[in-house]
């Protein structure tokens, strides 16, 4: 039935956060420049992101695909999280930029990433 109001149509999606740190049991250098080769990034870049500063590396993925990126993080030895994202379905979408190659790089380096 439609009484003429836009649908509220909400998604839950998620997004992997790294927060700026490296875990307790890991050397830095080791995360460092594991963190690079899984970025496909140079050891400088990777160490931006260790910098002690809360970054969004990937958004808008299901439950499942944000833990897969969750394990691999941790498994290098970074410090992150995953946090809830609620859409609203009626919003147009973002297409990919070039600000947004970084997180492509990684999103192909965890598909193919043995996880633990």
């Amino acid at each position: 039935m439609n009484d003429g109001r836009k649908s509220d149509a909400k998604a839950t999606v998620f997004r992997v956060v790294i927060e700026g740190g490296i875990l307790p049991q890991f050397n830095s250098s080791d995360v460092i420049e594991r963190l690079a080769n899984l970025f496909k990034q140079t050891e400088e870049a990777a160490a931006k992101l260790l910098s002690g500063r809360s970054r969004t590396v990937k958004s808008g993925v299901d439950h499942a695909t944000a833990i897969r990126y969750l394990n691999a993080l941790r498994s290098i030895g970074v410090a992150c999280r995953v946090e809830r994202e609620v859409r609203d379905l009626a919003a147009p979408t973002q297409t990919a930029s070039d600000g947004n190659h970084q997180r492509r790089v990684f999103a192909k380096s965890v598909q193919s990433a043995e996880l633990p």
